[in-house]
């Protein structure tokens, strides 16, 4: 709902301009949550960017595996310091 508000509301448009969307992805509990919550892959298919939290809780490379798949053109941040680093 945000994404279209910025992209189509005509109060927003005129003043704000989308550079990217950041989607953050719990590794720990992403893959098993999708079956749940439909919008987990909508909201990763949509991002120029993502994020992997929780790393150190969980192993982050089945997550980034499907992810890679379901979005290639998006960029991967090893850290929320690099996800607001600009865009490649």
């Amino acid at each position: 709902p945000l994404l279209h508000i910025l992209l189509g509301h005509p109060l927003v448009v005129s003043d704000y301009v989308l550079d990217a969307v950041v989607c953050t992805v719990d590794a720990q509990h992403f893959l098993a949550s999708r079956e749940q919550h439909a919008e987990l892959d909508k909201q990763a298919a949509m991002a120029d960017r993502i994020v992997l939290t929780k790393r150190d809780l969980a192993d982050p490379a089945p997550a980034a595996a499907f992810l890679a798949t379901l979005n290639p053109d998006a960029e991967f941040a090893g850290d929320a310091a690099a996800a607001f680093a600009p865009l490649r």
